[in-house]
C-alpha cells in the first residue's frame, strides 16, 4: 500500500508558522477591507455640507461594546490554559454584544425618524451604521464556528494550535469594533 503523503507544512513546527502566516494574512485582509468601508463613509460623510444634528448614539452601542472588549479579556485567559469558565462567559458575552448591536440598529432606526432634515442625509446616516454593524457582525458570526471548535476541553486539546489564533482573531474583532464605534461617534 502507498503510504499517505503529508503535506509541505505537516512538521510540528511548520504547520502551526503557516497558521500563523495565514491569521496574518487573513487579519491583513480583512483589515484592509473593513477600513476602506470606513473611508468610504467619511468621505461621503464630509461631501454632505448641511450634516444636521443627529439624534445621540443609542446606549445599546456602548453596552455592545463594552461586552466585546469584557470578551476579549475573557478569551485571554483561554490562550494557555483550558478555563471553561472564561470560555463560556466569552461566548455569552459575544451573543450579548450581538444582541445589543441589533437593538442599537432598531433604536437608531426609530431615533433617525425624529430628524426633520433632508431625508437624503438620513438615509446615508442609517446606511453608515447598518454597513459598520453588518460587516462586523459578520465576522463576528465567522468567529463563532472555530470558538465552538474548541468549547468543551476535548475540542481545546484537538484544536490547541488554533487557540492562539483564534485569540488573535477576536483581539483583532475588538480592535474593529472600537474604530467603527469612533467613526460613528465622530461622523454623527
Amino acid at each position: 500500500m502507498l503510504e499517505q503523503q503529508k503535506g509541505v507544512f505537516s512538521s510540528g513546527g511548520l504547520e502551526e508558522s503557516a497558521l500563523r502566516l495565514g491569521m496574518r494574512w487573513f487579519i491583513g485582509s480583512l483589515a484592509v477591507f473593513l477600513l476602506a468601508s470606513v473611508v468610504a463613509i467619511v468621505v461621503i460623510r464630509t461631501q454632505i455640507e448641511n450634516w444636521p444634528n443627529l439624534p445621540p448614539v443609542p446606549t445599546s452601542l456602548w453596552w455592545s461594546t463594552g461586552f466585546i472588549v469584557a470578551s476579549t479579556i475573557a478569551m485571554q485567559k483561554i490562550k494557555r490554559v483550558w478555563n471553561p469558565a472564561s470560555m463560556w462567559a466569552s461566548i455569552v458575552l459575544i451573543f450579548l454584544f450581538l444582541l445589543f448591536q441589533i437593538l442599537a440598529a432598531l433604536q437608531w432606526h426609530e431615533a433617525l425618524s425624529t430628524v426633520a432634515e433632508s431625508d437624503e442625509v438620513v438615509a446615508i446616516a442609517r446606511m453608515a451604521l447598518y454597513v459598520l454593524i453588518f460587516l462586523h457582525g459578520m465576522h463576528v458570526i465567522g468567529g463563532l464556528v472555530p470558538l465552538a471548535l474548541i468549547s468543551t476541553k476535548n475540542g481545546y486539546s484537538n484544536h490547541k494550535p488554533l487557540v492562539p489564533l483564534l485569540v488573535t482573531y477576536w483581539d483583532f474583532i475588538c480592535c474593529i469594533w472600537i474604530l467603527f464605534f469612533v467613526v460613528i461617534l465622530l461622523l454623527r
